[in-house]
């Protein structure tokens, strides 16, 4: 006697289909590095978000935000936040392939 046939074919060798594998996100560029005064040592540090230490410090504001503007681009883009010395935001600046806003910066 023949045995019957469902009709299916084995294509996955019995194994249950579950979700396609995600992929990997696309790597984002929304890196932010904050200047900032630090009052015990007297110099400028560059603080990542993330990441305790500082990835670079300097003598004045003017080359940390430098230095911030650097690290931020050789990561791929992203947001340096300058902080007065005593710590509010005094300004920020997109770093280009970053996310720019639609507003006009008129400071840089």
């Amino acid at each position: 006697m023949a045995a019957k046939s469902s009709g299916s074919s084995k294509a996955g060798s019995g194994k249950p289909q579950g979700k396609p594998a995600a992929k990997a996100p696309a790597k984002s560029n929304t890196t932010r590095a904050h200047v900032v005064k630090d009052a015990k040592a007297g110099d400028w540090k560059v603080k990542v978000e993330g990441n305790p230490k500082p990835v670079a410090k300097a003598p004045t504001q003017a080359r940390a935000e430098g230095k911030g503007k650097a690290h931020v681009k050789d990561a791929g883009g992203g947001q340096v936040i300058i902080h007065n010395p005593k710590g509010r935001i005094r300004d920020a600046d997109t770093v280009k392939p970053g996310n720019e806003s639609p507003k006009k910066d008129t400071k840089h």
